[in-house]
């Protein structure tokens, strides 16, 4: 689980789409010339923008957000309100037309035809917007936020229109933690700018690379022999076959440790990850790690597998700790690359979470566990005389 003391983690998962176009209409509002309620509006049809409409004045008519004329409790100016404008009868003296009325206009003026459309607008439609809206054939209407006029009677009338008008859906729809969150990284930072490494193959360095240590080399040197000494008849005539293995960090002396350091991937390793699927092409490509690393930072042990192979993370004490269980591995020819590709996922994993999600990882433990083992009839001769090498 992830450490209490670090900062909250925002979750990586992608907005769906009404939390998309509503985002996108709270977004649209800020346009709005309306100092009471700025409202912004997203016309969608096939999870396509057709229009977007916010609330304000005509076409060159005068603003109220840009008048220097306050009210008389001192709030911010409204014309109906300025010329004392009852509020029964405040449509006949508001300047602005709503942002559905708005986006309806703009769809009229460009020749883009509503029927069948949805739209996302950040305050439940009037029930003028209502008949517009409905003689326009929009079928679905998704909202932020509730009119809540101060009558009540009127309300219930425009709920009741909204069945009589044949719209489909008639929903409300608020912004999940997680899409503002990403909303607000979004507008807070240069949206943009670089915020993985190159993509070439440069992984950060880690403490465990190339030259393997002796320990290492030793625990492969055992498993061979193992393999060929323990082999049936039966299995030398087909392939020599060993038990399940393990290579654990913290048995080869160290933990791993990551600096900023960035070194080039062995092409082998590229590879070998490519083969059994867990990447595209890059590191950087790879579906297999963004949805590791997704159910990481929910604070949640992670693991993603297929028939072959299983990759199991968690985060402790500000340590990461990458798992990776291989079946069918050949083990004299292989063993190193699979070691070394386990270093490259761990390397890939711990660059994302400290540069995106602020986690305090300074350390952690990596191991590699082979089921059924084997060496090649053809490598015996070769693998003998390397098990013989100090």
């Amino acid at each position: 689980m992830v450490p209490s003391k670090q900062k909250k983690l925002k979750n990586m998962v992608r907005p769906d789409w009404n939390q998309y176009f509503m985002a996108i209409a709270k977004i649209v509002s800020t346009r709005s010339t309306c100092n009471s309620r700025p409202t912004g509006a997203v016309i969608v049809r096939d999870r396509q923008i057709l229009v977007t409409g916010y609330n304000g004045s005509m076409p060159n008519a005068p603003h109220c957000i840009d008048e220097d004329e306050k009210d008389i409790d001192g709030s911010q100016f409204c014309f109906r309100r300025y010329i004392g404008a009852p509020e029964l009868d405040k449509y006949n003296y508001c300047r602005a037309s709503h942002a559905e009325a708005n986006a309806i206009a703009q769809a009229a003026r460009l020749g883009i035809p509503l029927e069948g459309a949805t739209l996302y607008v950040t305050l439940a439609p009037c029930y003028v917007c209502l008949k517009l809206l409905a003689t326009a054939r929009i079928k679905h209407i998704y909202y932020e936020y509730k009119y809540q006029s101060t009558d009540p009677q009127r309300d219930a009338f425009w709920e009741k229109a909204v069945r009589e008008a044949g719209i489909e859906t008639f929903e409300q729809c608020r912004l999940a933690e997680n899409t503002l969150n990403r909303l607000i990284d979004a507008l807070e930072y240069p949206t943009s700018k670089r915020r993985l490494g190159e993509t070439e193959h440069t992984l950060k360095q880690t403490a465990l690379q190339r030259p393997l240590s002796s320990t290492f080399h030793s625990l492969k040197k055992e498993l061979l022999l193992q393999i060929l000494t323990e082999s049936s008849r039966q299995e030398v005539e087909k392939r020599l076959v060993g038990k399940e293995f393990s290579i654990e960090s913290n048995k080869l002396g160290k933990n791993f440790s990551l600096s900023s350091e960035k070194v080039k991937l062995d092409e082998n390793v590229l590879r070998f990850l490519n083969k059994l699927g867990i990447i595209e092409r890059y590191l950087v490509d790879s579906k297999i790690l963004r949805n590791l690393i997704e159910q990481l930072i929910t604070g949640q042990s992670a693991m993603v597998s297929n028939s072959t192979w299983t990759i199991k993370a968690n985060i402790i004490s500000s340590s990461l700790n990458v798992e990776m269980t291989l079946s069918d591995l050949d083990v004299f020819n292989m063993l190193d690359i699979a070691w070394d590709a386990l270093i490259a996922l761990t390397g890939n994993i711990h660059s994302v979470l400290i540069d995106h999600y602020d986690i305090d990882i300074n350390v952690g433990n990596i191991s590699l566990h082979i089921k059924e083992p084997y060496l090649k009839i053809e490598d015996i001769k070769r693998a003998k005389e390397w098990i013989l090498m100090k």
